[in-house]
């Protein structure tokens, strides 16, 4: 069934399949804002060793504990240095062919926790950090940060940084 690209809401987690030419396993995406005929989205990943080895890049992510949001069984890092644009038209697409699905709500919390990610990471320009910002304050204004019964009550306050890889 065809999904209007234009109704999928800011903090909605989506599976993509075919997302990349080398690689075509389904992928997560957290979606921000629509821009220019795509979606503008970030790739959540659950390969963590790069952000536990290194705790100046994992200040600069968002980080979730297996389970807070259903669909990361696995330890999962957002770093917002981790843009996709996804066009309306694949989506669309992708959407008659069954192979993109709208999976669930990332928590409230999410988008101030992702505002601090981007002040604190050190991979991205202040150029890049100020255009997340900007769309970060058109989700705020836009009363799109809205709640989700996803996320576990006691547990939905996300790591923002641990010690070394084999200390959880």
């Amino acid at each position: 069934m065809p999904i209007d690209p234009g109704s999928i809401e800011p903090l909605s987690v989506l599976v993509c399949s075919d997302l990349f030419e080398y690689d075509s396993e389904p992928k997560f995406l957290v979606a921000l804002w629509h821009e220019n005929d795509s979606l503008i989205c970030l790739k959540p990943t659950s390969q963590t060793d790069f952000y536990e080895n290194n705790a100046e890049m994992a200040e600069g992510c968002v980080c979730y504990a297996p389970g807070v949001v259903s669909c990361f069984p696995k330890k999962t890092h957002i770093d917002p240095n981790n843009l996709v644009h996804l066009s309306h038209i694949k989506i669309f697409q992708d959407g008659a062919k069954g192979t993109f699905k709208i999976v669930t709500t990332l928590p409230e919390e999410f988008v101030n926790q992702l505002e601090v990610a981007v002040r604190a990471n050190i991979r991205m320009t202040p150029r890049e950090q100020a255009k997340l910002i900007g769309g970060i304050r058109k989700i705020q204004a836009a009363g799109k940060s809205k709640k989700t019964v996803d996320a576990v009550p006691e547990t939905a306050v996300p790591i923002q940084s641990e010690g070394p890889a084999g200390t959880d």
